[in-house]
C-alpha cells in the first residue's frame, strides 16, 4: 500500500536517520523531509503542513481506487 512519511529534520525524539531507514524498508514509499520542523512538525504555525502534503497523496490514492473500480480483482 502507499505510505506518505513526513519528517522534521530537527527531529531529536526520533532523528531523521530513522526515518529514512524506515522508508527504504517501506516498498513505493514517498517521503518528505520538512527543513525547520522538529517531532511535531504540525503543531502550531505548522499546521498547513499537514494538508498541504497530506491532500495531494491522499488524492492521488482515490484516483487509483476509482480508476480499478469495475475491475475484476483475481486472487491466484
Amino acid at each position: 500500500s502507499e505510505t506518505l512519511l513526513l519528517w522534521g529534520r530537527r527531529d531529536t525524539e526520533t532523528p531523521l536517520e530513522s526515518g529514512q531507514k524506515i522508508h527504504r524498508l517501506i516498498p513505493a514509499a514517498e517521503m518528505i523531509v520538512l527543513d525547520n520542523h522538529g517531532h511535531e512538525p504540525f503543531q502550531g504555525v505548522g499546521a498547513h503542513l499537514l494538508t498541504y502534503y497530506s491532500a495531494p497523496f491522499l488524492q492521488r490514492g482515490k484516483q487509483a481506487i476509482e480508476a480499478m473500480r469495475g475491475q475484476r480483482c483475481l486472487v491466484p
